[in-house]
């Protein structure tokens, strides 16, 4: 079956003082939340077979990577107002470099 769902488990753990490690999990958690939407739609994909099941996997090992990429507090914190096109973009490279 696809993994087309992204659980915390699969995060690095984020580096910083307590309270911007804290901040910083919110500000993630919601990115995430942001992008479970995308992830369903996919999972919907797989189910009617517009999307293969090796490439919806592709996809979220993708996006793990460049979730975590971001381990620092200060890279969430200092880009809380436009994680999402950032994340989308550094996920569209990282899908075409396994093209």
């Amino acid at each position: 079956m696809a993994k087309t769902m992204i659980q915390f488990s699969d995060l690095v753990d984020i580096n910083g003082s307590e309270k911007q490690i804290a901040w910083a999990n919110k500000i993630r958690s919601e990115a995430i939340t942001s992008i479970r939407s995308s992830l369903l739609g996919m999972q919907r994909q797989v189910q009617v077979g517009k999307v293969s099941e090796a490439s919806a996997n592709k996809r979220v090992e993708a996006l793990l990577t460049v979730l975590n990429r971001h381990m620092e507090a200060s890279w969430w914190i200092d880009n809380r107002q436009n994680y999402d096109d950032l994340i989308a973009n550094e996920w569209h490279d990282e899908m075409s470099k396994e093209s």
